[in-house]
């Protein structure tokens, strides 16, 4: 790992009072994230993973859902606008065909 870290630039210290899972990395292009929180991000156990995989699902379905509905009111609102648009012209047409006869 240490060699890998230093591939990419980056500067591993290791401090001896910490646990062995402990490095932090600084001077990474992320702006130096904790090793160790990786390490642990790594081994979740897989509930953990597929809970967050579910929520971040429920938030998608969720502005999915209230995007249809503006979308369902926008189809409304423009059939609306067509049909009042054309009662507008009708009326028009026979104004202007009364106005020549």
């Amino acid at each position: 790992m240490r060699a890998s870290l230093r591939a990419t630039g980056a500067h591993v210290n290791r401090r001896a009072t910490r646990p062995a899972c402990h490095i932090t990395v600084t001077n990474a292009p992320c702006g130096g994230v904790a090793a160790c929180y990786l390490l642990r991000m790594a081994e979740a156990p897989p509930p953990t993973a597929l809970d967050r995989i579910d929520r971040a699902l429920a938030r998608i379905e969720a502005a999915a859902a209230q995007r249809d509905t503006s979308r369902a009111r926008l189809i409304e609102r423009h059939e609306t606008l067509r049909r009042r648009m054309a009662e507008a012209i009708a009326a028009l047409d026979a104004i202007i065909e009364r106005e020549q006869n």
